[in-house]
């Protein structure tokens, strides 16, 4: 009688243990998330050593020299109507000078993004005008005294985490273990299903806190997951359609007429998806 109460109370203790990690782990799985993607794409786009099209070494410019196509895969969901130029920046030891060209007519928006996929600042020509322009992008480290030309300043405060050891499930009891593995399976299905149950507008996805998430740590994943290193809606809306009118998934064998009408980026810029 006494070793099953006591077979009992462990059960129920690896059950509770089980669904402590499986709930906090899919916080912390959500929370995370943005920060994985990033520093994935800052992997394979900075694994060259010279600046290139498609790579470059951290603190250079990689530039695209025409649209890319359907298969590019660097980055999750880049437009395809637009020439990018990308740099990963390090401001651990001192900050970077960004410095731009005047645009001459052209359309220019210069993202300055941390490693959670929260926007810092957007330069060009909505904000700073066609003039050349000459910038400094600070970690939170960093208190000195911009140089001479430098026309803002823009600080970094979170860089990313700052781990002491890699985590290591093996030293984690069994039922703790469990929960966890359900709790990255769970977030995986959900940022999958996600699309087909998000509230729409006329049968668009249309979130407008892009690159100003707060707390929303949901959209935040989401986005990380379908779009990586959106654009503050000031500067770009980005309507993207899953289902059609009748809330059935979207197929490559029906048919689809696309109705787009309004338009509420303050830089008149829509990207359709």
């Amino acid at each position: 009688m006494i070793s099953a109460a006591f077979r009992a109370r462990d059960q129920a203790t690896g059950w509770m243990k089980e669904q402590i990690a499986y709930v906090f782990g899919m916080y912390a799985y959500a929370y995370g998330f943005p920060l994985v993607m990033m520093d994935v794409t800052r992997q394979v786009m900075t694994a060259a050593p010279s600046s290139g099209e498609y790579a470059a070494p951290i603190g250079q410019f990689h530039r695209l020299r025409d649209f890319v196509d359907p298969d590019f895969k660097n980055v999750v969901r880049i437009s395809r109507n637009s020439l990018w130029a990308t740099a990963f920046v390090d401001l651990e030891a001192e900050p970077v000078v960004f410095s731009h060209p005047a645009t001459k007519g052209r359309y220019l928006v210069a993202q300055v993004m941390d490693m959670w996929t929260d926007n810092l600042a957007s330069l060009g020509t909505r904000t700073t005008g066609e003039e050349p322009g000459h910038c400094l992008i600070a970690g939170p480290r960093w208190h000195g005294t911009p140089p001479v030309g430098i026309e803002a300043t823009y600080r970094c405060d979170t860089i990313g985490l700052n781990p002491w050891q890699d985590f290591d499930a093996g030293r984690v009891d069994p039922a703790t273990a469990k929960g966890l593995s359900r709790a990255a399976r769970r977030v995986w299905g959900l940022l999958e299903t996600a699309p087909y149950q998000m509230k729409t507008v006329n049968g668009w996805l249309l979130p407008l806190n892009l690159g100003r998430y707060g707390t929303d740590y949901n959209t935040r994943a989401f986005v990380a997951f379908v779009g990586l290193g959106a654009l503050w809606s000031d500067d770009a809306v980005y309507l993207s359609a899953f289902v059609d009118g009748d809330g059935k998934p979207l197929a490559p064998s029906f048919a689809h007429d696309v109705v787009c009408e309004v338009l509420v980026s303050m830089s008149r810029v829509c990207l359709v998806g």
